[in-house]
């Protein structure tokens, strides 16, 4: 992705590669190079266009993939403070809306521990210059600083692989109960019998990759 800010698609299964790029070649989808990663296929398109073109194809197949977010639809994140906690979401985007942010995603960020609300808020936003204008929210003075990002690897919660988050995933779904592959909503394992698999030794499809070296 490198200086091009398209990412690249990997693209599950090796054995009838000729037969998908020859429908990539027909639909008009031009990528720079493809190379075989493990069981997948790594494809480096050339256009966010031939990206959007690829990723539609492949969903439209129902193939499994996996990917990353285009740099032209990233948003910038930043969190609120300075409001109370029972803030609404909605009057904070009305607020921000009504002073230019028209594009702003607003969610309020809970305790791990305790999962409870805080007096934080999480906005997204492509206009990030405009954001820093922003001195009050409901007539409140306010700061906005910048995410930070975490020190874990991130972990996708539809496959329960790590590189890559749900969004951009098509893989199977693995529940992170049991490991069995559904969603871990429709999971029949119980709440006490998860806490206990958490406590033992995780299975490999489910350890970060620092757990992973040297094995």
């Amino acid at each position: 992705m490198a200086g091009t800010g398209v990412p690249p698609i990997n693209i599950e299964g090796t054995a009838d590669w000729s037969s998908l790029s020859r429908m990539m070649n027909s639909k008009g989808i031009q990528f720079s190079k493809a190379r075989t990663a493990g069981t997948s296929v790594k494809v480096f398109t050339n256009t966010p266009a031939d990206y959007r073109q690829l990723v539609a194809l492949l969903e439209s197949i129902k193939r499994p993939f996996f990917t990353y977010q285009l740099k032209e639809d990233r948003m910038d994140q930043r969190v609120i403070r300075g409001l109370p906690r029972e803030m609404s979401v909605n009057d904070i985007k009305e607020d921000l809306e009504s002073q230019g942010i028209a594009d702003a995603v607003v969610q309020q960020l809970t305790s791990r521990t305790t999962k409870k609300p805080l007096p934080l808020f999480l906005v997204k936003t492509k206009m990030p210059e405009k954001l820093a204008e922003i001195q009050r929210l409901a007539m409140l003075t306010v700061s906005f600083e910048r995410k930070k990002k975490s020190s874990e690897p991130s972990q996708c919660y539809r496959c329960q692989r790590y590189g890559h988050t749900q969004r951009n995933c098509r893989l199977a779904e693995r529940c992170v109960k049991c490991g069995e592959d559904h969603n871990s909503t429709s999971c029949s394992l119980p709440a006490a019998a998860n806490r206990a698999t958490k406590r033992q030794v995780l299975p490999l499809w489910r350890r970060p990759p620092r757990q992973l070296q040297g094995m």
